[in-house]
């Protein structure tokens, strides 16, 4: 489900979102799990024929570019990439979207982005 960015209303309801489109927004590099992201963007384009993807923010590495190739290798005209979104339209597009991702490997930080939320085991 979507989850509201901080400062955002609740997620819309079910019927009012995209049920098709998965979002990513941030910064892909190797330190954020862009080479994860890569990889389970490209299965879930692979395995869901009409799953549409949005990500939204630079390729700041290698790795990030290659992770940003193979997402845009495996689905096509069903990808759509732009470097950056105003806030606006990126709590709208969260809002909407069937879920959202966060690929770290780590859990830093996150306490002040979204405060309140547990930390993993």
């Amino acid at each position: 489900m979507a989850a509201p960015a901080p400062g955002c209303s609740a997620p819309l309801p079910q019927s009012e979102r995209d049920l098709s489109t998965l979002v990513y927004i941030g910064s892909l590099f190797r330190a954020k799990g862009a080479e994860r992201l890569g990889v389970y963007l490209a299965q879930a384009l692979a395995e869901i024929p009409d799953l549409q993807v949005r990500v939204v923010g630079p390729a700041l590495d290698a790795i990030g570019q290659a992770a940003l190739e193979r997402i845009q290798a495996a689905g096509g005209a069903r990808v759509q990439w732009q470097e950056s979104l105003p806030r606006a339209e990126a709590e709208a597009l969260i809002a909407r979207a069937f879920c959202i991702l966060s690929p770290a490997t780590a859990w830093v930080g996150a306490r002040s982005v979204m405060p309140g939320w547990p930390r993993p085991p």
